[in-house]
Formats: structure tokens, C-alpha cells, sequence
């Protein structure tokens, strides 16, 4: 972006006073948030070049280091502490069916940066080979006995502990979603995108709220921006306490 400012003088005469005047130069605003701008020049003439930057949501500056240390402690604490009911599960998984008890899978997480989630696998080791990526369903044939049963409870989702503790999620977000639903979700509902401003977590607003499953995507985009634009640690604690109830009570789980 040029901003000029030219100073337009005549010469003096006996008959006039020197006479300057200031035209500038209106330049439309971009109503974008930028970076601090950077002096240049060209022809001689300074310049003020803006970077377009994306706008951010969740936790201010000074609070990403709050939530990242509460992300750090308690997700080492809760792999250390159920480390060997993990193990039992491993082991049952392996015993059950074929196939390795970790299951990888491409996300989407914050920025549109894609990272390797991990979960205990509840399926079938070709449970997609046929249909291509599709959501789980109520009493979904894919699914294996101790599938069925760590689905129930969530527990299928307790290796995303190392996600956090990596620094992939958070324990608390917007859930993250494949990128093959993601290229769908951002053509057909508006702002679905914004939810990417934020870290994703195991748990978020719209889990706790009912809204897992075959649930309305618009619904859970709803509740996922409102966690964005308005986050705090009383919503995060808020949420967490919410999600112990709701890991009983097994709303939509499945």
C-alpha cells in the first residue's frame, strides 16, 4: 500500500505570499487485522507495507501459557496414572481381532495444520476399505465387542493424551475432524473454517452439550465458534467437569 503526501509550493512574488498545500492521498482500509507496519521507500517516497495476518480466537497471549502448562501436568499425570488400564485395553484389543490396538489418523488442528491423531482401535482393520470415510453409527456392525465398549465410555480416545502432551490438542477445543469432511464442512457451512483458530481438543462445548454422533454438524459449529470467541479457564474447568458426567451418562456415544 503507497501513502503519498505532496506538498505543492509556488515560488514567491511580489503580489503573493508562498502558499503550501497539503493533498493527500486516500487510500481504502482494509477492515482485515494486520501486523505493525514497515517503513520503505520507492522513488524516494516512504511506503507502509501491512502484512495480512489470520485473525486468532481462544486464550489471549499471556493465557496460552496457562492452558499449555494445565495441558502439560494433567495429561502426564492422567498417562501415568492409567497407564496400566491402557495396557489392559491394548492387550484385549490385540486379543480380540488382527490388527494393531493403536489406531492413526489424519486431523485437522489449529491453523488447518494436519497431525497424526491417536485412538484405540474399535474397528475392523478394514472397516473403510469398501465404504470410504463415513461417520460410526448406532450399534455399527464395524465395530468389535471391546470397540463397542470403549466407544461407550470414550475410552477409545484416551491415547490423545500424547497428542496433548505433544502439543497436537489441547484437553479442551473444538474436536478435530478429517480433512476429507473438513473440505466438505467448509464449502456448505458458513464460518465452519473459524473453528481452526483454536487448538483442538479431546473434549469441547459441543460434546458436553450433547452434540457428538450423528448430531447436526451446523449445531456442533455453532457451539465450537461460541467456545472460540469466548474462552476462558472458568469454560475450560466448565467443561471438563461436564465432560466426567457426560462420559457416564454416554449421551450419543457410540
Amino acid at each position: 500500500m503507497l501513502v503519498r503526501e505532496s506538498n505543492i509550493s509556488t515560488a514567491p512574488s511580489p503580489k503573493a505570499q508562498p502558499l503550501t498545500r497539503s493533498v493527500p492521498i486516500v487510500v481504502p482500509i482494509d477492515p482485515l487485522p494486520h501486523r505493525p507496519a514497515t517503513g520503505d521507500c520507492v522513488d524516494s517516497l516512504p511506503t507502509i507495507t501491512h502484512e495480512r495476518v489470520v485473525a486468532r480466537g481462544g486464550p489471549a497471549v499471556g493465557w496460552q501459557s496457562v492452558k499449555r502448562g494445565v495441558d502439560v501436568v494433567v495429561s502426564l499425570i492422567a498417562l501415568i496414572v492409567l497407564a496400566p488400564f491402557m495396557a489392559l485395553l491394548a492387550l484385549r484389543i490385540k486379543l480380540e481381532s488382527r490388527g494393531p490396538a493403536l489406531f492413526v489418523q489424519e486431523r485437522v488442528g489449529q491453523d488447518g495444520k494436519i497431525f497424526q491423531l491417536l485412538k484405540f482401535r474399535s474397528m475392523r482393520v478394514d472397516a473403510e476399505s469398501c465404504s470410504g470415510p463415513v461417520f460410526a453409527t448406532p450399534n455399527d456392525p464395524r465395530c468389535t465387542r471391546t470397540g463397542r465398549f470403549m466407544r461407550r465410555y470414550s475410552l477409545d480416545e484416551l491415547p490423545q493424551l500424547i497428542n496433548v502432551l505433544r502439543g497436537d490438542m489441547s484437553l479442551v477445543g473444538p474436536r478435530p475432524e478429517r480433512p476429507y469432511f473438513v473440505a466438505q464442512f467448509s464449502q456448505s457451512i458458513s464460518r465452519y473454517d473459524d473453528r481452526h483458530r483454536a487448538k483442538s481438543g479431546i473434549t469441547g462445548w459441543a460434546q458436553v452439550n450433547g452434540l457428538r454422533g450423528a448430531t447436526s454438524i451446523d449445531e456442533r459449529t455453532r457451539y465450537d465458534l461460541h467456545y472460540v470467541e469466548h474462552w476462558s479457564p472458568g469454560l475450560d474447568t466448565q467443561i471438563m467437569l461436564r465432560t466426567i458426567v457426560e462420559i457416564f451418562q454416554g449421551h450419543n456415544a457410540y
